[in-house]
């Protein structure tokens, strides 16, 4: 659902929620506030219906691999994300210690539409987008050159036993793209590669 006004900490425009139960049982709802630029927020939750607006926090804009580079103006930008201002259909992972918070970009309509990946050591941030080098795209299908798949995005994941997958739209034609979409599934594994400080990471591959 969405909501507007001041009262809510200048947080307007609200998709796309997703609730989320951490360690230690406390609730938080993530969401993209689609004011201007996207960005995914997360907020602490009293309850299901009570949000703590005064925790409110931005994880990421549109564009920028952090927070940080959007505040400081960064010439750095986002390789994966073009034409759109889309970071939407976040969903929250804790695997080994750190979050990884995997959300589309891009048009839903277009062929680029897809779901990468962010990584952090602390549930409220700061989020790190990860590079296409790091296996920051997760899923894709027009960018990677598939002639079958077309918009492979706003995800989920389900764990059955030690497997996990990921469920998410894709295009109908894959050429004619548009908003005509149905669902998918494919295999998610974990494996490790170097980061960008040529230090270890675990990351998500999406057999598909």
């Amino acid at each position: 659902g969405g909501y507007r006004g001041a009262a809510k900490g200048g947080f307007e425009g609200g998709i796309d929620p997703h609730p989320y139960v951490d360690e230690n049982g406390d609730k938080w709802l993530f969401w993209v506030d689609s004011t201007g630029p996207d960005r995914i927020c997360c907020v602490k939750m009293e309850n299901w219906l009570k949000p703590k607006w005064e925790t409110a926090t931005v994880l990421t804009y549109y564009g920028y691999y952090t927070v940080n580079d959007w505040k400081n103006g960064s010439t750095n930008k986002v390789s994966y994300e073009t034409a759109t201002t889309t970071n939407e259909g976040p969903f929250l992972t804790y695997h080994n210690g750190k979050y990884y918070l995997t959300f589309s970009v891009n048009a839903y309509t277009d062929s680029s539409y897809q779901v990468v990946q962010a990584v952090s050591d602390n549930l409220m941030g700061p989020y790190r987008k990860l590079t296409e080098a790091e296996g920051g795209v997760l899923l894709s299908g027009g960018t990677m050159g598939s002639q079958e798949i077309s918009g492979s995005g706003h995800h989920s994941f389900i764990a059955v036993g030690d497997q996990t997958y990921i469920i998410y739209h894709r295009h109908n034609d894959a050429v004619a793209a548009g908003s005509a979409r149905n669902h998918a599934i494919d295999e998610i594994k974990w494996i490790t590669v170097k980061d960008k400080d040529g230090n270890d990471l675990e990351v998500m591959y999406a057999n598909g």
